[in-house]
Formats: C-alpha cells, structure tokens, sequence
C-alpha cells in the first residue's frame, strides 16, 4: 500500500463523510460493481450515487476504516460490525458504525452508519424530528410506567436514536443504564455497558449486574436473536424497566410498541400500540 494512495483516501472519506453530514444522509454504502466500487449515499431509503472508485482504492479505505474501528483488517469474508469517532479536518467529530461483509466471490462490501456529529447541533437528531400519532407527553408517560416498551420497525429507521432521545427525557432525573453489543450513541448521562465476550461480558452476566446498581430504565439495545431477547426477558423477571428495539413484536409478556415507519416526506412516523 503506497502512502501517497492512503493520504488520498483518507482525504475522500473525509470529504464523503463532510458532504453526508451536510445532507442529512444517512448511509454510505461501498458496493463491487465489476472492475470498481459504487459509493452511494442513503437517505430515508433513497439511494444517491455519489461515486466510483477503483477496487484498490477501496481496499485502501477499508483497511483504513477497519483499523480506525479496532476491527479485524484481513478479515474480509465473514461479517463485522464496529464503531469509531471519526475526525473531520474542520473539527467536527462524526460518530460512525461500520458494517462488512464479503460476497460470493470475494469482495468485500461496506456500510457506514452516520450516528452523531459532535460539534454541530443544527444536525442533531431531536423528537421534533418525529411524526407521533399521539403526544409527546402520553409516549413519555407510557415509557415511565414499569415494564417492557418495544419500540419496533425496519432497519436503518433510527430505532436506537429514538429509545434514547424517549429515554433522556422520560427520565431526566433517573438513573439510566444501557447494554449494547456496540455503543453507537454517547450519553454521558447515562450508565453505558457495552457487551465484551472476550471478558466473559455477555448480554447474561450484564443484565445480572445491572440491578444492583438500581437504574429507572435499561436500555437494551436490540432483541432480534434468541440471545438479546433472553436478556429482555431476564431483565424484565428481575424487576427491571426496560426499553429495546426489534424488527418485529414477536414479545408473548405484556408490553407496549412504539412502530416506527418512515414516510415518503422522510418524515419518521411513531404509532403508540398498547
């Protein structure tokens, strides 16, 4: 790998993550189209070709990314999943989840998730930004009461930007703790426990900590495999409050949905189902 090639390139993500942050986009997908890759731009489903580049120049990038994240560089057939603040050259600092995986023959394919940008609060994502078909006020009361809250819908909707702009204002003055598999939103208000398996930090042995330190809520950050689900359900056996994300509402206890949808105006619609 040349130095003059990675300089370029860490210039071009820098430059694709300024434009993105700039408009609103939500995604930047890096897909194999024959001899280069399609750079594309997501923004509510949309999709927006924003380049192409050689196939060499997005090894570089990747490797790039990769190591930024503290993921593994020569992995390039099974699925990865990590998360960096990534600094921009006019001091703005973007949260970003970096998502890969190698297709049939080889190729690796990347997307990145535009999480948070810090130092530039007109971009800030804020429950305005949500179409709710009841008030504000009746979600956040829901949200206070005791038991399991499900807020549901497809991926990439803003599920977990959501639960936590709901979560920090239901309970300004209470104690919040959360458990994700990865961090992607930071909150020093809250009591963030991000799941490590090489310390024996499983979902498990998490949620039978977390009582101890009495929070108001936990945040789970997803139910979607039979692993997370157990955790939502172990934690709500134990006493706890506790709001979590999922595809579907696939929960058998009692419990409430928030469904999320996105409408055509991009505008994010949330259904209070009791």
């Amino acid at each position: 790998m040349s130095s003059e090639r990675r300089k370029t390139m860490i210039t071009y993500i820098k430059q694709a993550l300024k434009e993105a942050i700039d408009n609103n986009i939500q995604d930047i997908t890096f897909f194999p189209h024959g001899e280069e890759y399609e750079v594309a731009f997501r923004k509510a489903g949309v999709k927006q070709v924003y380049d192409h580049i050689s196939s060499e120049d997005a090894d570089v990038l990747f490797n790039h990314i990769k190591v930024t994240a503290d993921m593994i560089v020569i992995e390039k057939r099974r699925g990865q999943l990590g998360t960096c603040d990534y600094p921009l050259d006019d001091g703005r600092v973007i949260t970003i989840r970096i998502s890969t995986v190698g297709d049939f023959r080889g190729l690796e394919t990347m997307a990145i998730r535009l999480l948070d940008c810090i130092n530039r609060d007109e971009h800030r994502v804020c429950l305005r930004d949500f179409d709710f078909d009841s008030s504000l006020e009746n979600v956040l009361e829901q949200v206070r009461i005791p038991g399991l809250h499900i807020i549901t819908g497809r991926a990439g909707v803003g599920k977990t930007t959501l639960a936590y702009l709901i979560i920090a204002e239901a309970f300004k003055e209470g104690q919040v703790m959360t458990i994700e598999r990865h961090v992607e939103i930071k909150d020093v208000s809250f009591g963030q426990l991000q799941v490590n398996e090489v310390n024996r930090m499983d979902y498990d042995a998490l949620v039978t900590l977390v009582p101890r330190f009495n929070p108001n809520v936990l945040f789970i950050g997803e139910a979607n495999t039979q692993e997370e689900v157990e955790a939502v359900l172990k934690a709500v056996s134990a006493g706890l409050s506790v709001v979590t994300t999922a595809y579907q509402d696939d929960f058998l206890i009692p419990h409430d949905v928030l469904e999320m949808k996105q409408g055509q105006d991009g505008k994010r619609n949330v259904a209070l189902v009791k």
